[in-house]
């Protein structure tokens, strides 16, 4: 999907434009679970400078909400000089607390994996959320670190 943003337009005697192509690539498989699908927001134009990334972690009480609901998320983040990314996890009742959080910390080791053909350094990868996406990435970031079992796995 392509989405071409007017940045800057000046109209003088001459008219200068800059466009951004912010690219969205849909539904990557990163693993964990069924839902284990993300979206990358990017420019396609510029993936040699390589630019920080923010993970998205949408909220919805746990139990609501999809990536694709957080689609002007994306969109803004690549017009800020960032590269996107925003997965799915599984909600509940079809998953437990630690299945999200195993969900979250896959999508975060195939961003750290695989986010530089996009454009992203994989040095400068910010973790962020909304409601209880926010808890989840606190929470995976928080297991992982202490090394605190998850899924009966450290």
């Amino acid at each position: 999907m392509f989405i071409c943003i007017l940045k800057n337009i000046l109209f003088k005697n001459l008219i200068k434009v800059n466009f951004i192509f912010i690219i969205k690539r849909t539904d990557i498989k990163y693993g964990g679970s069924y839902f284990g699908t993300l979206d990358v927001y990017y420019d396609e134009n510029d993936i040699n400078n390589l630019k920080p990334v923010i993970i998205y972690v949408h909220g919805g009480a746990w139990m609501f909400g999809n990536k694709n609901k957080n689609t002007g998320v994306g969109n803004l983040l690549i017009r800020e000089g960032y590269i996107g990314v925003n997965p799915n996890y599984v909600l509940f009742s079809r998953g437990s607390m630690d299945d999200m959080v195993d969900n979250i910390y896959k999508a975060i080791q195939w961003t750290y994996k695989n986010i530089s053909k996009y454009g992203g350094n994989k040095n400068k990868i910010i973790l962020s959320g909304h409601s209880s996406g926010a808890h989840l990435a606190a929470l995976t970031t928080f297991k992982s670190s202490l090394g605190i079992e998850n899924n009966g796995k450290y």
